[in-house]
């Protein structure tokens, strides 16, 4: 009887997953392309690579990729006084996306 209930977690915890899989795919990924390429992500994530760098940067228009990267057309910035870099300007710029991140 109990090998039965947990034989039967399993296979649902499966389903579950396999559910969430497919929903995922089919309804996660558009929402997340669209908040990738708002006004807010571009803004956190120029505001956390400027404060690395130690530049006022902004990085340019940003579009979630189907293979999970971030593709955008660049980064520009000007230097901060007395700091080693005096100004950074990129061309295209990729990087992964880790949509764990959202949730750290």
């Amino acid at each position: 009887m109990k090998l039965r209930r947990i034989v039967s977690a399993f296979v649902a915890l499966l389903l579950l997953a396999a559910a969430a899989t497919i929903l995922g795919a089919n309804y996660l990924t558009p929402l997340l392309g669209t908040w990738v390429a708002g006004p807010a992500f571009n803004r956190i994530l120029s505001q956390a690579v400027s404060h690395a760098l130690k530049v006022d940067g902004q990085f340019g228009p940003m579009a979630l990729q189907p293979d999970l990267t971030v593709k955008t057309s660049g980064f520009a910035s000007k230097g901060w006084p007395g700091q080693a870099i005096g100004a950074l300007n990129t061309g295209e710029v990729r990087g992964r996306f880790c949509p764990w991140g959202i949730l750290r």
